[in-house]
């Protein structure tokens, strides 16, 4: 069941707009969903209309079929204490360039795809450790990448998809034109149905998992499958 709204959450913040009206400051409008795309935009007092958009926040939806995905390892890693062996192949930069040469064979250009997934793969490499383990995989990445290996060239479509999940988060609410940034999100939900045509392809059966114990001696009980960051935002967009 959805949290009951905190006393006073409503009426505070409509009577702090009206303050902030009264005493002539610029209201922040709230929030409105527009097209995939969060449009924070600025009213003055007096102006029902509301004003330029100032900030915008990209909302990314994965495909049914690949929130089931990540429900499936949610409930494997906490229900059974097993996760995916590692390295994965096709890992996440194979999988990356797996769509640009698929957009490449069906247009014949794919320079703005080739952006994308560069930016992409930065960000996973940079968001592994910050938000998309469980606190008992941190261990196996420590092991897995011992080498020196990007976290890219090791994982898979499994954390992958987890980086979607907290995409929103990690990238900050921008000025820049909300055209510009419906192209950016279109290509993202092209990658994300090419993965999930490739699904059978891409993703570890279960039956492939290995138990915690095989690189670390979990903390005690089942249970202590921790959400590492990515497993509320996960279960928050699934359940919305």
């Amino acid at each position: 069941a959805a949290p009951a709204p905190a006393a006073g959450g409503a009426a505070g913040a409509s009577g702090a707009a009206a303050a902030a009206a009264a005493a002539g400051q610029t209201v922040p409008a709230r929030k409105q969903a527009k097209n995939g795309l969060t449009v924070q935009r600025q009213r003055k007092p007096g102006d029902p209309a509301g004003g330029e958009p100032v900030e915008v926040q990209l909302e990314l939806e994965l495909p049914a079929a690949l929130q089931k995905q990540l429900l499936a390892q949610y409930d494997e890693m906490h229900d059974e204490g097993r996760c995916v062996a590692l390295p994965r192949r096709p890992n996440v930069v194979q999988l990356l360039q797996g769509y640009v040469g698929y957009v490449r064979d069906k247009q014949g250009e794919s320079q703005a795809e080739e952006d994308l997934v560069m930016g992409l793969q930065v960000y996973f490499d940079k968001a592994l450790y910050q938000c998309l383990l469980y606190r008992p995989e941190r261990q196996q990445a420590q092991q897995a990448l011992a080498a020196g290996q990007a976290p890219s060239a090791v994982y898979g479509a499994e954390h992958l998809l987890r980086l979607f999940v907290n995409l929103p988060e990690l990238l900050p609410p921008t000025g820049a034109p909300e055209e510009q940034l419906q192209l950016l999100l279109q290509r993202m939900e092209d990658l994300l149905v090419y993965l999930q045509h490739q699904a059978s392809k891409i993703f570890a059966p279960l039956s492939e998992y290995v138990p915690f114990s095989s690189f670390a001696a979990p903390a005690a009980g089942v249970g202590a499958v921790h959400d590492g960051g990515w497993g509320k935002a996960a279960k928050q967009q699934l359940l919305r």
